[in-house]
């Protein structure tokens, strides 16, 4: 006889696998005690229950996130077991499904990574999520677990490098969620580098008024420049911003009498960068206008100069307005910022015209027109004239010909003689020692006059001369030597006229020492005295006669002695 009995209690159950609203448990079958075991049945805590025909059961219909226990009864014919004991808690849950991606913002070096997590019923709640960066950063670790927040900065990356994250969520279950797709791409960046200061170059026009304005594009620190703005200095003073999108700007409508320099500050996806240094100063002067023609005039001084006058032109385009002024096309004089000038240092006599151009501190405009022709001029130049005395006459020479800017139209010689010749010599006769004067007058064709005088004195009278040499032979009873010969007078410079004349000899064989030949007186007083009719010059044979040859002879004349001579040997 068979005895059966129920089965015996199964030992506690194995939690081999949990899932969403399901756990897979197993357990070894127990001794049937003689009857087989039909079944089995699995009891939850919360009293649901499950058949199982074999040791290994999936029980399911579970809540997830819910902490279960199970218990499991064997049946055989005999009837039920004990229930076992309770297995270890199982929870049954579900992973989170595949986030979206996360939003990627950008920071200098870094990135800010926001996520959102989803809220469940019907598993368990997300407690972190993990994410995984792309390209890897520069320390190589490219995950970050189980970040909390919704929001991390990712430090250490390379500014200018677009990267991607990707974000798995974990809750209680087993197993995280799948990993989202990557984020939209983002890039870390700073504000960019300091701008070097601009370069500031004034555009050649005549007009002016144009600077261009050139910078090199600084660091951009990971974000290409995505705009510049560029500040006006006028004079110092800040007038205006302007917006550019490259590295060259040409500025117009600037005030040429001013003074502009300019900053500038790039500006990328991170903001502004340090503002640069300012640029060089640039005055954007431009060309004066051309001056309308001058005016020439003489002034009341009329010699070397002529006074210039003008117009101012209506635009300078630069500061330090002034105007200069040249004479035939040369000789250019800074006139200053006035409106007239006199030009000096001209030559009288030459036709001059006159231009005028306007400057600013850096340029100057073209020569205007030409104005009207002067010409200078000056009094009349002191005429020359000089006198010369001489025998018996004063010789002037006279010069009235030269000019100072105007043609002579008289000369008036008037004086010791008058004559209207412009240059000449005149010799005027006159006595001994006479002075006489002369003066030259000279009138140009704007009855300018200038005179001049001049005074000689003619010669003194010469002192007298008489010389003897023998005239006329004598041929008589009373000289018979081959040298008797009246004595001829040889004057000149005498005065014309009655002279009393005596003749007189040295020794001779009759008479010793100087003696009157004919009365053989030794005294003037006591000599044989003649009256002889002289020319100035010329000569006169006397009454007395000689004979004596190589004896010294001489003449008194008005009791002066004259020509003393050897006489001759006939």
């Amino acid at each position: 006889m068979t005895v059966l009995g129920r089965p015996e209690a199964p030992r506690a159950p194995r939690v081999e696998e949990v899932r969403s609203e399901t756990v897979v448990l197993s357990w070894d079958q127990p001794n049937n005690n003689g009857a087989d075991i039909t079944g089995y049945t699995l009891r939850t805590n919360t009293g649901q229950e499950h058949a199982c025909a074999t040791t290994t059961c999936t029980f399911d219909g579970l809540k997830n996130n819910v902490k279960y226990t199970f218990t499991v009864v064997a049946t055989n014919e005999v009837g039920d077991s004990e229930p076992s004991p309770r297995s270890r808690e199982a929870r049954p849950d579900e992973k989170p499904d595949k986030p979206e991606p996360p939003t990627l913002d950008f920071d200098d070096s870094a990135l800010i990574v926001s996520w959102t997590n989803r809220s469940y019923t019907d598993r368990s709640p997300i407690e972190c999520v993990n994410l995984e960066i792309s390209p890897a950063p520069t320390d190589g670790v490219t995950q970050k677990t189980c970040q909390t927040g919704g929001r991390i900065t990712w430090t250490g990356l390379e500014n200018g490098t677009a990267y991607t994250v990707s974000v798995q969520a974990k809750n209680k279950a087993p197993d995280p969620s799948d990993w989202s797709d990557p984020s939209a791409p983002e890039t870390p960046a700073a504000p960019p580098a300091q701008p070097a200061p601009p370069t500031a170059t004034r555009v050649n026009t005549a007009v002016g008024g144009q600077i261009t304005v050139e910078w090199t594009a600084p660091a951009n620190n990971g974000d290409a420049v995505k705009e510049y703005t560029l500040t006006e200095y006028q004079d110092g003073a800040m007038t205006r911003t302007l917006k550019e999108t490259g590295t060259r700007k040409v500025i117009q409508d600037l005030s040429t009498n001013s003074t502009y320099t300019y900053t500038v500050q790039a500006r990328n996806k991170a903001g502004d960068s340090p503002v640069s240094g300012q640029s060089n100063e640039v005055v954007p002067y431009g060309t004066p206008d051309t001056p309308g023609t001058p005016s020439a005039a003489l002034g009341s001084n009329t010699s070397g100069q002529a006074n210039v006058s003008w117009n101012r032109v209506a635009a300078v385009r630069g500061t330090g307005e002034r105007y200069e002024v040249q004479a035939n096309g040369a000789g250019a004089r800074d006139a200053g910022n006035t409106t007239s000038y006199t030009y000096t240092g001209l030559s009288n006599g030459t036709s001059y015209t006159f231009q005028v151009r306007a400057c600013n501190a850096y340029i100057c405009s073209d020569w205007s027109a030409a104005s009207g022709a002067v010409i200078p001029y000056g009094p009349p130049p002191t005429p020359s004239i000089s006198a010369n005395g001489g025998d018996r006459q004063v010789t002037f020479t006279w010069d009235g010909r030269a000019t100072n800017g105007r043609a002579i139209k008289s000369v008036r010689v008037t004086g010791a003689f008058t004559s209207s010749a412009t240059n000449g010599s005149r010799s005027v006769s006159t006595g001994y020692s006479s002075r006489l004067e002369a003066c030259v007058v000279v009138t140009d064709t704007e009855n300018q006059t200038a005179r001049k005088c001049a005074a000689a004195t003619s010669d003194a009278r010469p002192d007298p001369k008489a010389t003897v040499t023998h005239g006329s032979r004598v041929s008589n009873g009373e000289c018979s030597h081959a040298s008797c010969a009246y004595f001829l007078v040889n004057v000149s410079d005498f005065d014309a006229g009655s002279h009393q004349v005596a003749c007189w000899a040295g020794d001779t064989p009759e008479v010793k020492g100087w003696h009157d030949i004919i009365s053989h007186a030794r005294t003037w007083a006591g000599s044989s005295k003649s009256s002889y009719t002289f020319p100035a010059n010329g000569s006169v044979q006397l009454r007395c006669f000689f004979g004596h040859p190589g004896t010294p002879v001489r003449v008194l004349i008005d009791g002066k002695e004259y020509g003393v001579t050897n006489w001759w040997n006939g």
